[in-house]
């Protein structure tokens, strides 16, 4: 074992007070190990007489008042999507982005070489599979203990 491995037992052999007899021997012969285990064991009192202050209610209610007021004036100074102008709130509908490229891709694709407009082809039949594929699943909600 390096000291590497036996600066792991050491710390949990600190922390539940439970060392083992080999711990003590390989501590008899190295001097690094034995200054780690010292360490751990200052830390373990010291976490050991450690109390929890208790919360402080007015702090904690100041600092909600502050991030209340602060999310009010993010909502303020932003504008909502029926306020934007209509050229934005376009770019909300993937599908109208999608119409544009697929436009601009089939004027490229007039003038290209053969092997391109294959290519093209098959790029376009990838998205269409992955643009279904995110239509289906896009209206889902994830869930942390499985879908139902």
């Amino acid at each position: 074992m390096t000291c590497r491995d036996w600066e792991e037992r050491i710390a949990a052999a600190a922390r539940d007070d439970a060392p083992d007899g080999t711990l003590y021997q390989h501590l008899a012969y190295c001097p690094h190990c034995l200054q780690f285990a010292r360490q751990m064991a200052a830390v373990a009192a010291a976490l050991a007489s450690w109390e929890v202050p208790a919360p402080d209610e007015s702090a904690a209610e100041a600092a909600r008042a502050a991030l209340a007021e602060r999310l009010a004036a993010i909502r303020k100074s932003s504008p909502g999507r029926a306020e934007r102008r209509p050229v934005f709130r376009i770019l909300d509908q993937p599908a109208a982005i999608a119409v544009a490229g697929a436009a601009a891709m089939a004027a490229g694709a007039v003038v290209a070489p053969g092997w391109v407009r294959w290519a093209l082809v098959c790029w376009a039949a990838l998205a269409a599979l992955v643009v279904s594929v995110v239509l289906l699943h896009s209206g889902r909600g994830g869930t942390t203990e499985g879908e139902y």
